[in-house]
C-alpha cells in the first residue's frame, strides 16, 4: 500500500488532486492545531471532502480531529480520538489492512494518502 504525506499547509484542492492521482480511497489528516483553529480545520475538511470521490474516506486524528468530527455530518469522516501519534499510525495501518483485497472485511481498495 502506497502512502503520500502532505504538509498541513497544502491547499484542499492540491490534497484532493493528490488523492485522485494516487487513486487512494483513504485520506488521513492529522489535526494537531492550536486552540481556536477548529473553524479553519472544519472548513478545510469540509472543502477537501467535497472534492473527493464519494467512496473516499477521511480519517481524522488529533485533538482538532476530535473537536470537529462531531460537527461533520458525514459518514465518510472517521476519527481516532485517543492515544499517541504512534498509536494513531498503528490504527491507520491496521484499518487499511482490513480494507485490502483478500481480507475478510475488504472491498477492492487503493493506496492511502496522508495530510497534515
Amino acid at each position: 500500500m502506497e502512502s503520500l504525506a502532505l504538509s498541513g499547509t497544502v491547499p484542499a484542492s492540491e490534497a484532493a488532486a493528490a488523492v485522485a492521482a494516487l487513486k487512494a480511497d483513504v485520506l488521513v489528516c492529522s489535526m494537531l492545531g492550536a486552540a481556536g483553529t477548529s473553524s479553519q480545520a472544519l472548513s478545510y475538511v469540509t472543502e477537501v471532502a467535497s472534492m473527493l470521490d464519494p467512496n473516499t474516506t477521511v480519517v481524522l486524528g488529533g485533538p482538532l480531529g476530535v473537536q470537529i468530527a462531531s460537527r461533520l455530518a458525514s459518514p465518510r469522516v472517521r476519527v481516532r480520538a485517543d492515544g499517541t501519534l504512534e498509536e494513531f499510525d498503528t490504527f491507520v495501518e491496521v484499518w487499511c489492512k482490513a480494507r485490502r483485497p483478500g481480507s475478510k472485511k475488504s472491498q477492492a481498495r487503493a493506496p492511502v494518502a496522508q495530510s497534515g
